[in-house]
């Protein structure tokens, strides 16, 4: 099986994509990052699609980090003018950048920048037996403010220093406990599990889905809001109450069953 590798999956409103390089752990490759990009692209402007999972081929691994043997061609990127401009970070940018609800399905190892690419998602679903690290300084590289601040963001700053400085890696119990992940599963439970999480999403109010996600990103890039937020946010407000799907809330409610929403 090629290395530079990622496969597709669509199931109604959900889109699954897995990272596959198996014999290297699912390592990053710039073509896999490059296809990656190119799916995120892809899937941000398909209105019927509400979540984005994201995945690992087989039971070792979720993603390994960058293939240590292109570190070389990812350090010619960070050395030039624009260090946050390389294969990697463009890749991370889209992804962050998707109007759907992401998650990582997370079995095995989510190592270096594959646990930035979990750390990236909506919500984080691990088995068992997943394990996670941040192996930069054992690598000599200085990782990227805006990755840093992810974790700062995500499981705030002591649990971030212990990650960045020890590079030891942390199993799924102890990565749900310091809020890395949201659940933790069985490994036979854990696409079941996932996809019935996405299905619950699918269940609930487009427009509010979205809606959401686009405040909580404006929140976390701005911790000031403009006017032109504010105008934003309302307007989204607007949209939704104005709705069809609204409507067809307080109907369901009546009626006592559960509502029929179709994003307009």
């Amino acid at each position: 099986m090629e290395g530079s590798q990622i496969l597709r999956e669509r199931r109604g409103g959900i889109y699954s994509i897995t990272i596959c390089n198996p014999s290297k752990n699912n390592a990053l490759t710039p073509s896999i990052l490059k296809s990656l990009h190119d799916e995120f692209d892809y899937i941000k402007e398909q209105e019927d699609i509400l979540v984005v999972i994201i995945r690992g081929f087989g039971q070792k691994a979720f993603c390994s980090g960058f293939d240590i043997e292109m570190l070389p061609q990812l350090a010619a990127e960070m050395t030039g003018p624009d260090p946050d401009n390389n294969v990697f970070q463009r890749a991370i940018n889209c992804l962050d950048k998707l109007p759907q609800v992401t998650i990582a399905m997370i079995n095995g190892i989510a190592f270096g920048g594959g646990c930035e690419i979990a750390a990236s998602c909506d919500i984080r679903i691990a088995s068992e037996n997943a394990t996670f690290a941040m192996t930069a300084s054992k690598m000599g590289v200085l990782y990227s403010p805006s990755g840093i601040k992810k974790f700062i963001d995500l499981i705030g700053l002591s649990h971030t220093n212990e990650l960045f400085y020890t590079a030891l890696p942390i199993d799924a119990k102890r990565a749900l406990n310091i809020g890395l992940v949201n659940y933790v599963v069985p490994p036979d439970q854990l696409e079941s599990f996932t996809y019935k999480t996405a299905e619950e999403i699918l269940k609930r109010a487009p427009l509010v889905i979205r809606g959401t996600k686009r405040i909580i990103s404006i929140l976390k890039e701005n911790p000031v809001l403009s006017r032109h937020h504010l105008d934003e946010i309302n307007n989204l407000r607007r949209l939704c109450i104005s709705s069809m799907d609204f409507k067809e809330a307080q109907r369901a409610f009546i009626e006592k069953r559960e509502p029929i929403f179709t994003g307009r």
